[in-house]
């Protein structure tokens, strides 16, 4: 069945594309949630056998747990939760709408926020209430009891949002070379990170930068005009990038990439991103 070749084949792309399984059998909401919850704040996803940890935010490394559901409840664990809890909900409203730059938008994927704190706000309501866990395994509770509990949180104690999702990555094909990432985190901060072809680690670091050159770098890339794919079949080995930007105040997104060819004003972005790090990539 075609329909059901294309969802596998969805599956394996987000498999290539983000360290997470995307199984079909019960855990695919979980990874999507947290996917989409890296994309809207500033999270860094920890390894998918981590337990009860799923991520932490860049600068602070608090320590996150991500809950998502396309339901109308979520489960919260019963024994040491981590110390931060990010609870969304997967918008499953199937009507498009038109974003700022006249695009219409599908709803379903969006996210809304629904817990996003420290933990200790739910266990002493649980305490306070003497709430009953299911088996001494978990305790379920209704998007409208999380919503009220997220009401106490303070706004320093939240983990903070992104407005953009910026990432970009640029390789080559032989063994010897290695796979570069620029990753935006906020308006002062990008991640460079260096991996080898086998996905080891070499270098990873956070880098300080202006947020004039920013705003120019994002002007850059809006008014460019992008292609999903860029190709120079006559050329065997070279290299290649993929880029994404989410603009999640505005709701758009730019996806691109190619091998051994390039977008019109690449060369501008490349010089710009190489100012903004004072590093070769």
């Amino acid at each position: 069945m075609k329909e059901i070749k294309k969802l596998l084949q969805i599956t394996d792309n987000l498999r290539e594309k983000y360290p997470r399984s995307f199984p079909l059998d019960g855990r695919l909401v979980g990874d999507i949630g947290e996917i989409l919850a890296c994309h809207n704040y500033q999270l860094y996803l920890m390894p998918e056998n981590e337990k009860k940890i799923d991520a932490k935010e860049y600068i602070t490394d608090k320590e996150v747990q991500i809950k998502s559901t396309m339901k109308k409840y979520f489960t919260f664990p019963y024994d040491k939760p981590a110390e931060y809890l990010l609870a969304i909900k997967i918008n499953t409203d199937r009507t498009f709408y038109t974003n700022k730059k006249g695009e219409e938008i599908y709803s379903a994927g969006s996210i809304k926020e629904v817990y996003n704190g420290p933990t200790k706000y739910i266990t002493n309501w649980i305490n306070k209430t003497n709430k009953k866990a299911f088996r001494k395994s978990y305790f379920s509770f209704s998007l409208g009891r999380l919503e009220k509990l997220n009401q106490l949180v303070k706004d320093n104690e939240r983990i903070k949002k992104r407005k953009y999702y910026f990432r970009l990555s640029s390789f080559g094909y032989m063994p010897i070379c290695n796979r570069t990432t620029i990753e935006l985190i906020n308006d002062n901060h990008l991640l460079f990170e260096i991996k080898n072809n086998s996905g080891n680690l070499i270098n990873r670091e956070i880098i300080e930068i202006n947020s004039d050159k920013l705003t120019i770098l994002i002007d850059i890339i809006n008014k460019n005009e992008w292609k999903e794919k860029y190709e120079n079949n006559n050329i065997l080995d070279g290299g290649g990038w993929d880029f994404r930007l989410i603009n999640n105040s505005e709701n758009y997104e730019i996806v691109s990439s190619g091998s051994n060819l390039y977008p019109k004003n690449y060369n501008k972005i490349y010089k710009l991103l190489k100012e903004m790090i004072n590093r070769d990539f």
